[in-house]
C-alpha cells in the first residue's frame, strides 16, 4: 500500500489518506511488539489495511463502475440479512446465537453486533440507491431493516438512525412503508422464533434437529407477506386493502409488544449497559496509567475490582487510546481528517450518502469492537472510495484534454471562402452545443456560433477575430 501510494498515478488526497493509515498501523504494531503482545495487534491492523486496500482499488473505478459498486454494497446487505434471517428462523448456529435467553441474528460474521453495524453501513445505500426500480429499493430496504432489527443490537440500530438525517427527505418518505413493514415483521419473528428452544441446530439439514415447526412456518409466512407488500407499495393498495393492512400491522404491534415483554426486557436490562460502563472505565484507567503510548493492544482490562477482565473495551476510541495512547488517537484523527479533506476535494454529489454510511460505522464503534473485524473494515473502505473519482477525473481531463476526443466531437469541416472579403457559402446556422466556442467577425457582418475552434479557423478568413469561451 505504501509503495502504491508513492506512485505518481495516485492523487495527493488519496496518498494522504493511505499514508496516514499506514502510519497508524505501524504505530499500532510497534505498540504490540513493544509490550510483548504482537498477536493481539493483528485484528485491528488487518482491518485498517483492508480498509486502505479497498479504498485504493475503489478510487480507480470509473463512473459506471462506481454506480455498480453502490449496487454491490446493497446486494451485500441483502445477502447478509437473508442468510442471517434463515439461520435466525431455523436456529442454525452460528448464523443465529442465543444470548440473554433470546435468539439473535448473527449472520455470516457470527456476531450479532458486528452484523448489525455491517447492515447499518448498507442502509443509506439501500434508501438512496439510484440504480434499479422503486420496487427494488423498497424490497432491499425491507430485507436489510428486518435483518438489522433481528440482531437486537441496540448500538447498530442507533448507528442506523444517526445516519438518516443526511439522506434525502423524499427518499426517506418513500422508505417509510418498507420500514413499517420491517418493524411489524421483526415483531412477528421475535414473537415466534426468538424465544424458542435454546439448543442450537448444528446439522446441515436444519429440520433434522426438530426445529422446523409451526413457529418457523409463521415466521417464513410473515417474511414472505412483508416482502410482497413492500414490493407492491402502498399506492398499489386500494382503500379497503389499506385499511386491512393497517389494522393487521397494528394488531401485530400490540400482540408483539405483549408477547415480547420478556424478550424486550432482556435487551432493555441495564446489566449489559453496566458491563459496558465497567469496560469503559477499565480502558480509561489503562489510558491514565500510560497516557502517551498506551499499554499495548488488547491487553487485559481489569473490571469489578480485579474479579473480572476483558480484552475489549466495547468502544473503539477508548480501545485505541488504551492500547496506543494519545499518539494512536492523534494518528487516527489525522487519518480521519485526510479522508474528510479528500471528500471535500472530490466534489462528488453522492458524498452525503457515503458520509451517512461512514457515520453509522463511527457511531457503531462507540458501543462495540466492530472495527476489529476485517470484513467490516474492507466494506467501509469500498464505501469510502466512493468519495473519490467524480471531481479528480474531471479536473485531470480539463487540464490535459485528449486530442482524439476533440476530433471526434468536432462537427464536419466547412469549406473555406474563395476570397477573404466574401463569406463562406451559406450552409445554415449551426446548432450551439453546451460549452462550445464562439467567434464574432469584425464589424458584426457575421456571427457564427456553435462550431469547434479548429473548424472555425479553417472556415473563416484571417480577418475574423476569434474569442474562445471556456465553460
Amino acid at each position: 500500500m505504501v509503495a502504491a501510494a508513492s506512485s505518481r498515478r495516485v492523487r495527493p488526497p488519496e496518498r494522504r489518506v493511505i499514508l496516514a493509515l499506514a502510519v497508524f498501523v505501524a504505530w499500532w504494531l510497534i505498540a504490540g511488539f513493544g509490550w510483548g503482545i504482537p498477536a493481539r495487534a493483528l485484528q485491528l491492523a488487518g482491518s485498517v489495511v483492508g480498509f486502505g486496500a479497498a479504498f485504493m482499488l475503489g478510487a480507480r473505478l470509473n463512473a459506471r463502475q462506481r454506480g455498480r459498486l453502490e449496487a454491490v454494497i446493497v446486494d451485500l446487505g441483502i445477502s447478509t440479512a437473508s442468510l442471517g434471517l434463515i439461520g435466525f428462523v431455523l436456529h442454525t448456529h452460528p448464523l443465529a446465537m442465543a444470548s440473554q435467553d433470546v435468539w439473535r441474528l448473527a449472520g455470516v460474521l457470527t456476531y450479532p453486533n458486528a452484523t448489525g453495524v455491517l447492515l447499518a453501513l448498507t442502509v443509506p445505500f439501500a434508501i438512496a440507491n439510484d440504480g434499479g426500480s422503486e420496487r427494488w429499493r423498497r424490497a432491499a430496504a425491507f430485507v436489510i431493516l428486518t435483518g438489522l432489527l433481528a440482531t437486537l443490537s441496540r448500538g447498530a440500530v442507533l448507528a442506523a438512525l444517526v445516519s438518516l438525517p443526511l439522506l434525502d427527505r423524499g427518499r426517506l418518505r418513500a422508505t417509510l412503508w418498507p420500514a413499517l413493514l420491517a418493524v411489524s415483521t421483526a415483531l412477528v419473528l421475535l414473537t415466534t422464533v426468538s424465544t424458542g428452544p435454546r439448543k442450537p441446530c448444528l446439522e446441515p439439514l436444519v429440520w433434522g434437529c426438530g426445529t422446523f415447526g409451526l413457529a418457523q412456518v409463521l415466521a417464513f409466512a410473515a417474511l414472505g407477506t412483508g416482502l410482497a407488500l413492500a414490493v407492491r407499495g402502498p399506492h398499489r393498495l386500494k382503500g379497503p386493502y389499506r385499511l386491512v393492512v393497517a389494522t393487521g400491522l397494528l394488531a401485530f404491534a400490540v400482540a408483539g409488544s405483549v408477547s415480547l415483554r420478556s424478550t424486550l426486557a432482556a435487551r432493555a436490562d441495564l446489566a449489559g449497559v453496566d458491563a459496558r460502563f465497567e469496560s469503559w472505565s477499565a480502558a480509561l484507567a489503562e489510558l491514565e496509567r500510560s497516557p502517551v503510548v498506551g499499554v499495548g493492544p488488547e491487553r487485559s482490562l481489569v473490571m469489578n475490582g480485579g474479579r473480572q477482565f476483558t480484552y475489549f473495551a466495547h468502544n473503539e476510541y477508548l480501545q485505541i487510546g488504551a492500547g496506543a495512547g494519545i499518539v494512536g488517537l492523534v494518528l487516527l484523527g489525522v487519518a480521519l481528517t485526510s479522508l474528510v479533506r479528500a471528500a471535500r476535494a472530490s466534489g462528488n454529489p453522492r458524498s452525503r450518502v457515503v458520509t451517512a454510511s461512514l457515520l453509522a460505522l463511527g457511531a457503531g464503534g462507540l458501543f462495540d469492537f466492530v472495527w476489529h473485524l476485517p470484513a467490516v473494515g474492507m466494506t467501509a473502505g469500498w464505501v469510502a472510495s466512493l468519495y473519490i473519482g467524480g471531481g479528480y477525473r474531471a479536473v485531470d481531463s480539463a487540464q490535459s484534454p485528449d486530442p482524439s476526443d476533440a476530433t471526434e466531437s468536432a462537427p464536419p469541416p466547412v469549406r473555406a471562402a474563395s476570397s477573404p472579403s466574401r463569406p463562406a457559402p451559406d450552409s445554415g446556422p449551426a446548432t450551439a452545443a453546451p460549452g462550445a466556442n464562439s467567434a464574432e467577425s469584425v464589424g458584426g457582418r457575421a456571427n457564427v456560433r456553435g462550431q469547434g475552434y479548429w473548424t472555425l479557423r479553417r472556415a473563416i478568413s484571417g480577418r475574423t477575430h476569434f474569442r474562445r469561451h471556456q465553460d
